[in-house]
């Protein structure tokens, strides 16, 4: 930053704390895990915060051959996923993915904890540059950062565990919004085809009943039809008819209507019974694909491979009543493959669509439609949201190390006195003897 509060300094994270890069003590040894000294591992910071749980303990004798950490120690990812950051609450110890900060004395945990939040950019800036991403300890010792006084850390830190505290229990709520919305699609499906969701409609213009209604296979209704095995050498990348594969199925997104490939045939390439005609209903129907549970709508005719299957709805019947219909299946619990994952034609055919008259699936159509485009509103609302609440938490953060988030108080002894007294601790501590194996190394 180019001008600091009064009372602020810069200096290095070297300068306020002592860099202890971690170790793992030897897998081999049994007697080193299942403790009660935490092991933390990057993915034990994905929260962000004070490390409570982790998936692995050492015991005494495990801690004792590694590097160990007192409680307020800060911890920070510094290989693979740059600048995860955590504040240890007990005696711990880490891999040697992981850099720690102990804090000297006058250096608030809370305020250094939070400060290395905001380390994630330059750590990637000084990354190795290898496969994976690594900041060694000597570099991430030079990091760079904003000292406040003593006292201000404090009222910081205090600050932000406050303000940020309220933004985690914001994005919990907005996180827990696609569920819920995805809930609320599956009750308006589940509606739709049981009649509720028209009930109303049929009692306003005296349409009938549930009565009318009529309960048909899916092979009494409609004509099942799989795709074709083409050789390799027949695809063009621009042609009479669109080739698609089931990969390409999950390329469209959330979308209804399948019809974006690379992938083309000319005619007689392929035999033009085997065409699927647009208004098509399109599903996987052997592979891992089957997992995905999508379907799709053939915008226009085209072929597709063997691991696709169609359902052609007869003329009279609504497309996207039967479309909709059929996003209440999981194709996954239809599978009757071993080896590979499979859905046959004795498997749809079976299945029973609740039918209505043609108008009744009309009006059907026309509220779910009406009801998912609000919920499509609601999803972008969400997604901005999120957006919006990841950008807020490092913008915090930006005020808080800017000196904007708590007011200065003059009186405060400055950050450059403090700075002086660590030094002279350091330099008035007693050397470390090294043991002669260290010194012979040397």
């Amino acid at each position: 930053m180019s001008e600091l509060p009064a009372g602020w300094v810069t200096c290095s994270l070297a300068d306020i704390g002592q860099i202890v890069t971690g170790k793992t003590p030897s897998t081999k040894e049994p007697r080193f895990y299942d403790g009660e000294v935490p092991f933390i591992k990057p993915g034990d910071l994905d929260h962000s915060g004070p490390v409570f749980h982790t998936e692995r303990f050492l015991t005494e004798a495990g801690a004792a051959e590694v590097p160990s950490l007192p409680p307020l120690s800060v911890v920070v990812s510094c290989i693979g996923n740059l600048g995860k950051v955590g504040l240890t609450t007990t005696k711990s110890a880490t891999n040697q993915q992981i850099n720690a900060v102990i804090p000297e004395d006058g250096i608030n945990p809370g305020f250094l904890f939070h400060f290395c939040k905001t380390l994630k950019p330059w750590l990637e800036g000084e990354s190795s540059a290898t496969t994976i991403s690594i900041v060694n300890k000597s570099t991430f010792s030079t990091a760079p950062m904003v000292l406040a006084p003593h006292a201000e850390q404090i009222r910081i830190a205090e600050k932000l565990d406050e303000v940020l505290t309220q933004v985690t229990t914001l994005k919990a709520r907005v996180d827990a919004v696609p569920a819920l919305i995805k809930r609320f699609r599956q009750s308006v499906l589940a509606a739709a085809v049981s009649g509720r969701l028209t009930q109303e409609w049929r009692e306003a213009g005296q349409r009938g009943s549930l009565l009318d209604w009529r309960q048909v296979t899916v092979g009494e209704l409609c004509t099942l039809k799989s795709g074709i095995a083409i050789s390799a050498e027949y695809e063009k990348n621009a042609g009479d008819y669109r080739y698609f594969k089931v990969g390409e199925m999950n390329l469209e997104g959330n979308e209804l209507f399948l019809q974006h490939t690379e992938r083309y045939l000319a005619k007689g390439d392929a035999a033009e019974k085997s065409l699927m005609p647009s208004g098509s209903i399109l599903f996987p129907k052997r592979g891992g694909a089957i997992a995905t549970n999508k379907k799709r709508i053939l915008k226009k005719p085209a072929f597709v491979d063997l691991n696709i299957m169609g359902i052609i709805v007869p003329v009279g019947v609504e497309i996207m009543y039967v479309y909709r219909w059929f996003e209440t299946v999981d194709l996954a619990r239809l599978n009757t493959g071993s080896t590979i994952p499979q859905v046959n034609n004795t498997d749809i055919a079976p299945l029973e669509i609740p039918l209505p008259s043609q108008p009744e699936q009309a009006e059907i159509v026309r509220r779910v439609e009406q009801l998912f485009a609000y919920a499509d509103q609601l999803e972008a609302k969400v997604a901005s949201a999120k957006s919006r609440i990841d950008h807020l938490t490092q913008s915090i953060l930006a005020k808080a190390f800017r000196g904007e988030l708590v007011p200065q108080d003059p009186n405060d002894e400055p950050a450059s006195v403090l700075l002086e007294r660590i030094k002279a601790q350091r330099e008035s501590a007693p050397k470390a003897k090294r043991s002669r194996k260290a010194a012979a190394s040397s």
